[in-house]
């Protein structure tokens, strides 16, 4: 991997970090429901009953897939308050700052238009959107208004979705001699050095 590589790497690392801190700032002060803190203790209970062989996989799965539901259900409230910064940050802030996040800024990266022009809100947005993952979690908040069935029939092919989508965005910037990800195309950007 080249230098250029490991600049973008780094710089999503520090802009992870920084959305991370920020949200658990945030939603620090929501107080876990009864619901949730039960829940999780379960799920907790169940990997430990799996682990030690008293019941099976398939028991294990139908368990984690109500107590998941249940826990991002009780969590709501934290997942829009990500997704609101996560949307603020990669999409509005980087575009107010020259196509820059913090981490960018300190790995002396930016986003621009393909064409080197200035990039556009709605690129920055969409951008934000697809490569951050925000466009997974609202579509599961969206989802959470289903029964679970319902829930875990749609979004399991929207997670292998996403996930296909990053895999192939990052050998995309790996290997590709523009360095361009799949994000990029769609958005009609590259990163670049300042």
């Amino acid at each position: 991997m080249s230098a250029y590589t490991y600049q973008r790497a780094f710089a999503l690392f520090i802009d992870v970090l920084i959305v991370t801190f920020v949200s658990v700032i945030l939603t620090i002060w929501i107080p876990e429901s009864q619901k949730y803190k039960n829940s999780y203790k379960e799920e907790l209970d169940t990997i430990e009953e799996f682990v030690n062989g008293e019941i099976k996989e398939k028991e294990l799965e139908d368990r984690t897939y109500e107590l998941t539901y249940i826990m991002n259900k009780e969590t709501v409230i934290e997942s829009l308050v990500k997704i609101v910064i996560t949307i603020a940050y990669f999409g509005t802030y980087a575009y107010y700052s020259n196509g820059q996040t913090l981490g960018k800024k300190i790995m002396k990266i930016k986003v621009v238009s393909f064409d080197n022009k200035e990039v556009t809100h709605f690129s920055m947005l969409s951008r934000s959107l697809l490569i951050n993952g925000a466009l997974l979690s609202i579509i599961e908040v969206a989802l959470l208004f289903l029964p679970k069935d319902k829930y875990f029939l749609i979004i399991s092919p929207f997670e292998y979705v996403m996930m296909l989508f990053m895999i192939i965005s990052i050998f995309m910037v790996i290997f590709r001699n523009d360095k361009r990800g799949l994000h990029d195309f769609v958005c009609k950007t590259k990163v670049v050095r300042c």
